[in-house]
Order: C-alpha cells, then structure tokens, then sequence
C-alpha cells in the first residue's frame, strides 16, 4: 500500500509525530528494497519501490544506493 499526502502540512505533522522512528521506518524501507533488489526488479516490484523510493534516497543523500539503482 502507497499512501500519498495530498497537502505539504499534513507530512510534516506526520514527520513530526514520527520523528524518533523515522531512522527505524526508513530502515525497513530500504531493507525491503534490497530484497527487490536482489531479485532484479521483479514484475510484481511494489510501484512505491519503482516510483518514490529513489525520492527517498535523494532525502536521505544516500549517492552509493541511487547510483546502484541506476545500474540495475
């Protein structure tokens, strides 16, 4: 499931209420995507994976993984 915020203040209470585990829900995030990953990108690769994950790294400065995607 991909929930999108449909108004720039709404994600930012959420991040502010989910502050102390973002470092633990991006974890996660990245976990899952490694599984895909390493898979090759399957067809049945969740859109969220294929469409905002590399938003997520680019937040995250994460260049070593953004440039692995660009190789696969």
């Amino acid at each position: 499931m991909v929930l999108v915020f449909a108004h720039s203040t709404l994600l930012d209470n959420a991040r502010t209420l989910f502050h102390n585990n973002l470092p633990q829900f991006r974890r996660r995030v990245i976990e899952w995507a490694d599984d895909y990953a390493a898979k090759h990108w399957p067809p049945d690769t969740p859109i969220y994976l294929l469409v905002a994950y590399p938003q997520l790294l680019t937040e995250l400065n994460d260049a070593e993984r953004l440039l692995q995607l660009g190789q696969r």
